[in-house]
């Protein structure tokens, strides 16, 4: 049988108490009802299942505020049943809500006697605090929250009570007995604070590690489990100031430098973080999640086969940390070794069958290995990774299974511009099967995306899409199409521009004397793989030939390179004046070839149908496949590949060099 809830104290009831004859009325039938059939059962008999039922309407009659009533069938299901924990627990609550606390602790004692439930120890606390007897009171928190960790009302009831003897004690501000209170009561909601943050409720945590903080501030451990929540809330800076508090009050705190590693990690200071995860393996050798934690770090640097070894380390602490065989699959896969990846991403899955994370990478290791088959399932996934943000709709998903013939469907973008751009292309392929289609895309896309073939409609996101009969998020229509390798529709052109907007850009441009070279070297730097796609200006424009007339396609350029770009006469810089994906796709349609960086307009590029040069890092996109310079999405592309991770150095010696071939003889 369920207990109340633990706050039955006087100031924590909500009984709805009638304040009109009518609700008497209402009330006096409800336990007239109540007590006829309670009556009525033991009429049948007097057994034990007998007494089950009759508690069952004490219950309610005691929720409803019938206390005089209540009190009788509880009396009644003891009289039956003497030994019955619940009954003797619940006609406890009723004593303490009636003021008889002498009688609430001798009934809840008896019934723990009987059951040690946290419940029982959380309800008696309060009545002995009622009476002030808080060392008993705090001796009952304790022993619920030994039954029960996650009980955050004991907790707070346990916090309450130190709270009142401090405050009964704390004109002796300088004893040991107000001091040793202030600690537990510190401690007490530093726990409580663990218990709320472990149940998401981020903000009352944080309250509790400041309460527990104000009372003790030097306590190192709060100081780091604040940091901890202030991370889960995305307040970095002020959850690193939390982690280098709790060092300073205790330097030995290896959670803390562990924590503060995650911070920098998070902050992309990845030196700084590889400091902190070496602290903490060093005053803990066998700290697992450090180890792993380390290799996070020591991967963004590009210092793989470190990362691995630590990576391997936790794993030999630790044979079924599942984070860690993930973690080490990721990396391996930046090595270009999916084969030796998927090994570990099992491992993973087979220690933690649902963890989200381990499936998503093993379906990026699949698909850069060109299994669609298997890789596409695994990629429904990213639902359900942390940072996920599931689409907003409430019409039915379809992966292929249900007749599109004279249906609705909405097919909406969920990713970056690119993968867009890219699934656009199958909007023809769920036409064909008789649906009409709604694509909702990012605004910048919704003028372009109106000559996609298939559509019907094109709706900004963020705005309320017609009603359909079924949606499906662009990157799951590979699954729901049934796509292989060989069976991508890679059909190009597939986006056209405007007349308008070509003879726009063709007077922008000018008269054409040389060949034209479009160049975007950077993408969005919030991008959590910029570091390894993104290029300085100055090393791409080193290696580009003279003799050709080079056009910036970006958008917006980086403060690093933008004093460069200005100055290069060779290069031409729109800025601002490019407006939206309509603009860009105009200027690639001008261009003669276009090199980029894996970013939007590789894909706009190539689905206008132009020559496009795509420079790719060591470890690419899974969609850019492995070992080869051609793609099956896109027919006029050519891919560029990094040869050695972080430098591009050949491959921009091979741009120049390919960019040379053009020029007529």
């Amino acid at each position: 049988m369920g207990a109340f809830p633990d706050g039955l104290a006087r100031e924590h009831l909500n009984f709805i108490v009638p304040n009109s004859v009518d609700q008497w009325s209402v009330f006096r039938g409800s336990i007239g009802r109540a007590m006829g059939r309670a009556e009525a059962v033991f009429a049948k008999s007097s057994s034990r299942e007998a007494a089950e039922a009759i508690l069952s309407q004490a219950v309610l009659l005691h929720q409803s505020g019938a206390a005089g009533p209540a009190r009788t069938l509880y009396e009644q299901v003891l009289k039956v049943w003497p030994g019955h924990s619940d009954a003797l627990h619940l006609l406890g609550v009723l004593s303490a809500q009636t003021q008889d606390f002498k009688q609430s602790i001798r009934l809840i004692g008896k019934a723990i006697r009987i059951r040690p439930d946290p419940s029982y120890y959380s309800n008696r606390g309060i009545a002995y605090k009622a009476v002030n007897n808080l060392p008993r009171a705090v001796e009952s928190y304790d022993r619920a929250i030994e039954l029960d960790p996650g009980c955050v009302q004991a907790y707070s009831n346990r916090g309450n009570a130190l709270q009142k003897a401090y405050e009964l004690e704390a004109g002796d501000s300088g004893s040991k007995r107000v001091r040793s209170i202030r600690t537990r009561l510190a401690l007490s909601y530093s726990s409580r604070g663990e218990v709320l943050s472990g149940q998401n409720l981020l903000a009352e945590a944080l309250a509790s590690y400041d309460k527990a903080i104000s009372l003790q501030p030097n306590f190192s451990c709060a100081w780091s489990n604040r940091g901890v929540v202030l991370m889960d809330l995305g307040r970095l800076n002020e959850a690193l100031e939390s982690f280098e508090t709790a060092l300073s009050h205790d330097s030995q705190n290896i959670e803390a430098w562990s924590n503060r590693g995650l911070a920098l990690n998070a902050m992309r200071r990845y030196a700084q973080a590889l400091e902190s995860f070496e602290m903490a393996t060093q005053l803990n050798p066998r700290y697992v999640e450090a180890w792993s934690n380390r290799g996070i770090a020591l991967h963004y640097l590009n210092r793989m086969e470190e990362a691995l070894a630590s990576f391997n380390r936790a794993i030999d602490l630790d044979g079924n940390h599942a984070e860690a065989f993930c973690n080490k699959g990721i990396t391996l896969t930046a090595l270009n070794r999916p084969q030796e990846a998927l090994l570990s991403y099992d491992a993973a899955i087979a220690i933690h069958p649902k963890s989200a994370s381990a499936h998503f990478n093993k379906a990026l290791a699949l698909l850069v290995m060109g299994d669609f088959q298997q890789g596409w399932k695994l990629y429904e996934w990213r639902w359900r990774l942390a940072r996920a943000h599931p689409p907003d709709v409430s019409e039915p998903l379809w992966l292929g299974a249900e007749s599109l013939a004279d249906c609705t469907v909405l097919l909406h973008g969920e990713q970056g511009m690119g993968d867009v751009i890219q699934m656009s292309r199958f909007a023809k392929l769920v036409a064909d099967r008789g649906a009409q289609v709604t694509l909702q895309v990012p605004h910048p896309l919704t003028d372009l995306l109106t000559s996609s073939p298939g559509v019907s409609r094109v709706v900004p996101s963020h705005t309320l899409p017609p009603a359909c009969d079924f949606q499906v998020p662009l990157m799951s229509l590979p699954l729901a199409l049934r796509t292989r390798l060989d069976s991508i529709p890679a059909q190009v052109p597939y986006l056209h521009v405007a007349k308008e907007r070509l003879a726009l850009w063709a007077d922008r441009l000018g008269v054409q004397t040389l060949q034209r070279v479009g160049l975007v070297w950077s993408g969005d730097p919030v991008h959590p793989n910029d570091h390894n796609r993104s290029i300085a200006f100055c090393d791409l424009i080193r290696d580009l030939p003279h003799d050709f007339s080079y056009v910036c396609l970006q958008r917006e350029v980086r403060d690093s390179d933008l004093d460069l770009l200005l100055e290069e006469p060779r290069v031409q810089f729109f800025g601002f004046q490019i407006e939206d994906f309509s603009d860009t796709a105009a200027l690639c349609s001008l261009m003669d070839v276009v090199v980029t960086v894996d970013t939007s307009v590789a894909h706009l590029s190539g689905a206008l149908g132009r020559p496009t040069w795509i420079l790719l890092p060591f470890a690419p996109d899974f969609r850019w496949l492995l070992n080869r310079d051609d793609s099956p999405w896109y027919p006029t592309a050519r891919l560029f590949r990094q040869k050695r991770i972080g430098s591009w150095e050949e491959p921009l010696r091979k741009v120049g060099r390919e960019l040379l071939k053009l020029k007529p003889d």
